[in-house]
């Protein structure tokens, strides 16, 4: 479900995240057989790849290492002088980022406040409230492909001769993910976390199933043929589900995917309606899909690095299905010197393929002088049109 659902609603990054995740481990253990120069350089690219796709595969790739190292038949990876290649390719790889990152540190932890860190008077309770959603987190990422090995386990299971001995590479598999939740709860604790989603375990837990899998091998013919089933039914399952929310997402659900419904048209000319427009600036990423029939606007979510320095004359700024813009957008606009100019004026759009609507709300923006550039905005209201 979190690559199935999450990358489908509004993650695409999901998909990449599991896709170089699953590269960086193949590279990695490829290296056992072939400890080559050029096989060194692919995992460190692989590892690179892994970490721009989401940050937090990070955790993973040091799981990995640290778990190598604890391993007899993997630590020789690691301690191969040719490793250093895989660290210096990987460094080079991610070196235009992280220096991104250290010129831009708000712009790199302007979403920390998903964490819920706590800050008030409740953070003696923080650690516990952040352990119990980690593990909720875990109980919800790891129930599905749990389920379908004990339902493959329960048609295909026969009792094994004998139970054969966990080889390296199930050991690999199982110590990656047992030191990855480590390095997770540790980070809870330590930052005073509250809140773990179940998707940002994505990195770690995308193991599990491979484990589960591996772990099959020790009981003998009855665990392969249990491997096969969960393999034809995942593979199934995936052939029905894949189209059921392909149409949930498109015709049905109130939740964030239904913006792929709102009539873009219909904006446009509502938004050229009010005069000449460069700049569409609004709280939410959604305003991005304007560029579908608008490519020469320039959007911006409040999140947007550089916001101040992007903005083009004349500009708007747009929120939907609320009286008012979220905070972030206000202080952001106002903090790059930009004020509401007159009335908001709202409009009712339909959506396609559907019977919904939504309520898009603008106003035009204008350039304040350098000491008004701090100033709030000011909370406006208009008529529907």
């Amino acid at each position: 479900p979190q690559v199935l659902w999450a990358s489908q609603r509004a993650l695409s990054h999901s998909v990449a995240a599991v896709g170089f995740s699953a590269l960086a481990v193949l590279a990695f253990v490829r290296l056992k057989a072939e400890p080559t120069t050029l096989a060194n350089a692919c995992f460190g690219l692989a590892a690179a790849a892994a970490i721009l796709a989401k940050y937090n595969d990070a955790i993973l790739l040091g799981a990995l290492l640290a778990a190598a190292l604890s391993l007899r038949d993997f630590r020789a990876i690691v301690l191969d002088r040719r490793f250093v290649i895989a660290v210096v390719v990987a460094g080079l790889a991610l070196t235009p980022t992280l220096l991104w990152d250290a010129a831009h540190p708000g712009e790199l932890l302007a979403r920390s406040y998903k964490f819920g860190i706590a800050t008030d008077g409740r953070s003696w309770t923080a650690p516990f409230i952040g352990l119990w959603d980690l593990a909720v987190a875990v109980f919800d990422f790891a129930v599905l492909p749990v389920a379908v090995f004990l339902l493959a386990a329960a048609v295909t299971w026969q009792r094994p001769a004998a139970l054969a001995p966990a080889p390296g590479g199930e050991k690999l598999l199982w110590r990656t993910l047992g030191i990855g939740l480590a390095v997770v709860g540790t980070f809870v604790v330590a930052a005073g976390a509250t809140e773990i989603r179940d998707r940002w375990l994505l990195p770690v837990l995308f193991l599990l199933p491979a484990a589960l899998a591996a772990g099959l091998e020790r009981f003998g013919k009855g665990g392969r043929a249990t491997q096969l089933a969960a393999i034809r039914g995942a593979v199934i399952a995936i052939a029905v589900a894949t189209p059921a929310l392909w149409y949930t997402q498109i015709y049905t659900g109130d939740g964030q995917g239904r913006i792929a419904r709102l009539d873009y048209p219909a904006l446009r000319n509502a938004l050229a309606a009010q005069g000449p427009v460069a700049t569409v600036a609004s709280d939410e990423l959604w305003i991005g899909n304007l560029r579908l029939v608008a490519p020469e606007l320039v959007l911006l979510a409040a999140e947007v690095p550089d916001f101040a320095s992007l903005v083009r004359q004349p500009a708007v700024a747009a929120w939907i299905d609320k009286p008012d813009p979220a905070v972030t957008l206000t202080a952001k606009l106002s903090a790059a010197g930009y004020a509401f100019d007159g009335p908001v004026s709202r409009v009712t759009l339909p959506e396609k393929v559907s019977h919904g609507s939504r309520q898009i709300s603008f106003v035009k923006l204008k350039r304040t002088g350098a000491d008004a550039a701090a100033a709030p905005l000011p909370r406006s209201s208009g008529e529907d049109k």
